[in-house]
């Protein structure tokens, strides 16, 4: 064989190699690899507060009452499939002071209601005008009265 040729392969396996341990290297000190190093104390409070974040924010399944107004109460978020697309909202409801402390009760048939009334939306157009009148009608219908006076979408994408 030539040596041009010879030399030129190896130096192809030299930059590869190089290469390699680059890459090797910086994914070793990227900001994901020191999250799941459970021995690093620093970046184990950042992945708990992620988490924490995270949990709030796609898992919240509790109410909570709104500090500057009694009578409003969040819902927390829902991820609901609507007309083959995907549907994150978050709901506050506002109703009636001794309305709360029933719909606190019963959050879990709250939430279902809630997510039934979007998952059956018999409207093509989704938007939070509709989704706001079914949820408010389901949750009366729940409530068997006209407690819940208004449903706001805090947060509406459409996936």
């Amino acid at each position: 064989m030539d040596t041009r040729k010879i030399l030129k392969i190896l130096l192809y396996v030299i930059l590869s190699f190089l290469l390699i341990a680059i890459l090797i290297y910086l994914s070793l000190d990227s900001n994901f690899a020191r999250a799941n190093n459970k021995n690093d104390k620093t970046s184990d409070a950042g992945y708990k507060m992620k988490m924490k974040y995270y949990k709030e924010v796609y898992n919240s399944t509790k109410f909570k009452r709104n500090v500057s107004n009694e009578n409003i109460l969040s819902l927390g978020h829902f991820t609901v499939n609507v007309n083959n697309n995907k549907l994150i909202l978050k709901v506050s409801i506002e109703t009636e002071e001794d309305t709360i402390d029933k719909i606190m009760n019963t959050q879990s048939v709250i939430r279902s209601d809630v997510i039934d009334s979007v998952t059956n939306l018999k409207s093509l157009i989704v938007n939070p005008e509709n989704i706001s009148k079914a949820i408010k009608n389901a949750l009366n219908n729940r409530l068997r009265r006209d407690v819940i006076k208004e449903v706001y979408c805090e947060e509406f994408i459409i996936q």
